[in-house]
This record gives structure tokens, C-alpha cells and sequence, in this order.
């Protein structure tokens, strides 16, 4: 009869216990991941940091109301300051949807707010020429008094002109108008001769531009050149003798 031989358990090789702890290893490992995705998604709902994708940067001013702040500008900044920050911020923050709709967001308000006050900004005239500075500066508007008084002297001697027209001619009423604008011219300046001498001076003018005027203007037909040029060199004698400084 065949003596009994005790034979010993196998013992595990040693790739079979690496495969057993690495096996081990990867529960834990997997536990732990699962537990630590768990935690980010409850942190994501709770500060609303779920909407990144990865490592996609975030715009830490999103939510910020006032749009200069939000760009990282001054309120005086220029239209070239506001586009540089804008695109500076779009470049690093562009990839994510909601940080690039509040940039520009941001953007446009700042632009619109700048164009607003630019409307409301009144405008600088630009000053006339040397030339008509002068020109207009040897004018004066007296009281209201004097121009109705003049005016109606002047308009007299019209009337008469015209009444007279068809008989003598408006000669005597022509000479009586020079008279009267070189009065009239004395009382402002004070010195004769300087009155006479612009008196003479706008009454040439004044028969100048009537004669050139007389063919524009349809005048009735009895009257003649002489009365229609006449009648001008009257409105521009009241006007030397009244405006003139």
C-alpha cells in the first residue's frame, strides 16, 4: 500500500499577486474618481462654474453693470482705448460664450454712450473770414426810433420821386437825399468832411448799383431809368447814413 505524500497549497506567483493588488488599486482608484467628479458637479451647481468646458478661461468681470468697469477702462477713455481693451479681452476670454456676450455687450454700451454725449456736445462754429469780420464790424444797429425816422424821411422823397416823375424828374429829390444822408452821417461821426465823404461815396455806389440793378427788376412801364435808379440810390443812402459805423 502506497504511503500518503502531503502535497502544500500552490502559492500565488508573484505576477499573480501584482495582478491581485493592481486589480485592488483600480477599485479604489475608481471609487475615488467617481467620488471626486461628484463634488465638482455639486460645486458647479452651487457657483455656477459648469459652463467651462476643460480649461476654457472665464471672464472674472462677467456680471459687472457698469460697462467701463467691465472693459477695465475709464470713462474718459478714447474709441481707440475701448476697441484695444475690448479685443485684448476677447483674446483671452473669447472661447467662452457667455464671457464673449458680456464683452460685447460692454462694447456697444460704451460706444453708444459716446456717441450720445458727442450728439449732445455743442458744436464749435467755425469763425467767419478776416475779410467779413471787418466788413461786418463797420456796421452798428441804432435804436429802433432812429431806423423808423430815417426810413421815413427816405420814403418821402420816394413818394415825391414818383409823383413828380412824369413833370421835372426826380433830380431835386435825388439832390435832397445826398443832403439828408450826409445830416444824418454827421450827427453820428461829429466831423463834416468825413460825412460828406462817405455821403459822396455811397451815393456814387448807390447809382452804380441801381443802374445795374434797374434791367433785373420789372418796374412798371412808365417808369422811366432815371426814377427806378433813384428809388434805389434812396434805400442804399438810408441804409450808409443809418447802419454805418
Amino acid at each position: 500500500m502506497a504511503a500518503a505524500v502531503w502535497v502544500p497549497p500552490p502559492v500565488a506567483s508573484q505576477q499573480h499577486r501584482v495582478f491581485l493588488l493592481h486589480g485592488s488599486s483600480t477599485k479604489r482608484d475608481v471609487f475615488y474618481k467617481r467620488s471626486e467628479n461628484f463634488r465638482r458637479t455639486i460645486c458647479c451647481a452651487m457657483f455656477g462654474a459648469g459652463e467651462s468646458s476643460g480649461s476654457t478661461p472665464i471672464f472674472p468681470r462677467v456680471d459687472v453693470r457698469d460697462p467701463y468697469k467691465r472693459l477695465g477702462i475709464s470713462n474718459e477713455a478714447s474709441e481707440e482705448e475701448v476697441r484695444a481693451a475690448r479685443n485684448y479681452l476677447l483674446k483671452l476670454y473669447g472661447a467662452h460664450p457667455k464671457s464673449k456676450a458680456s464683452i460685447e455687450s460692454a462694447y456697444d454700451r460704451v460706444i453708444s454712450e459716446s456717441l450720445k454725449r458727442y450728439r449732445r456736445k455743442p458744436k464749435v462754429l467755425k469763425p467767419p473770414p478776416v475779410w467779413l469780420q471787418k466788413l461786418t464790424d463797420r456796421f452798428d444797429t441804432p435804436p429802433t426810433v432812429v431806423i423808423a425816422a430815417r426810413a421815413f424821411a427816405f420814403f418821402v422823397l420816394g413818394v415825391w420821386s414818383v409823383l413828380e416823375a412824369a413833370a421835372t424828374g426826380p433830380s431835386f429829390q435825388v439832390i435832397l437825399s445826398l443832403g439828408a444822408c450826409i445830416y444824418f452821417l454827421k450827427k453820428r461821426f461829429k466831423v463834416l468832411w468825413k460825412a460828406s465823404l462817405i455821403g459822396v461815396a455811397a451815393f456814387l455806389f448807390a447809382w452804380v448799383f441801381g443802374s445795374f440793378l434797374v434791367p433785373l427788376i420789372p418796374f412798371p412801364g412808365s417808369w422811366n431809368i432815371e426814377l427806378a435808379t433813384s428809388l434805389i440810390s434812396y434805400i442804399v443812402l438810408w441804409m450808409s447814413c443809418t447802419f454805418l459805423k
